[in-house]
């Protein structure tokens, strides 16, 4: 017994974002927003307000788009590898969201940001094995008490589907279920 599980592969591994890591990214991505938002009140004075919030806005979108580059490449995210497609697509959708007049008033750096730690969070914890309901209680610290109560609630109910099909014979048995969680006929 001890030689089988010393034989099995380590399969642990950290998660490249923690939380106070994770949360000091999404403040930061907040903060970029909100600068952004503040430049458009700049758009009441005419013609030269519009000048001052358009270049204000590109600068804080490239220098937002370089430290979140450079501070994902530090934690080990890259662009390589499984899903590169998707998280690329998310930083360049919400690179460009960010130099569109007008458009920039979203908050699209905070949003490509919170994607992209969801999934670096999703891929460290198929990785390590552990559930899906963990990877969603970690963002639920990011989010907030809603989305750990979310993923316990997931878990719990994954696992009451895994002890109902044990119970029945047909996975998808539909009947509903009496007092000791028995189908009713």
């Amino acid at each position: 017994m001890a030689s089988e599980i010393a034989l099995q592969p380590e399969r642990q591994k950290r998660q490249r974002i923690s939380v106070p890591v994770a949360l000091l990214m999404v403040a930061l991505a907040l903060i970029f927003d909100g600068l952004q938002d503040l430049a458009l009140f700049v758009n009441v004075i005419p013609a030269v307000g519009t000048v001052i919030d358009f270049i204000f806005s590109e600068m804080i979108a490239w220098l937002a788009a370089i430290i979140f580059f450079v501070w994902f490449a530090v934690l080990g995210v890259n662009y390589g590898g499984k899903k590169a497609a998707l998280k690329l697509l998310i930083s360049l959708s919400s690179f460009i969201v960010e130099l569109i007049p007008l458009i920039d008033a979203l908050p699209a750096i905070t949003v490509g940001v919170v994607s992209l730690i969801i999934i670096t969070r999703a891929e460290d914890s198929v990785v390590s094995g552990r559930s899906i309901g963990l990877v969603l209680g970690g963002v639920g610290q990011v989010g907030g008490a809603v989305g750990l109560t979310a993923a316990k609630s997931a878990t719990k109910a994954g696992a009451e589907l895994v002890a109902n099909k044990e119970r029945s014979s047909s996975f998808l048995d539909l009947r509903p279920l009496g007092r000791n969680d028995t189908p009713i006929e």
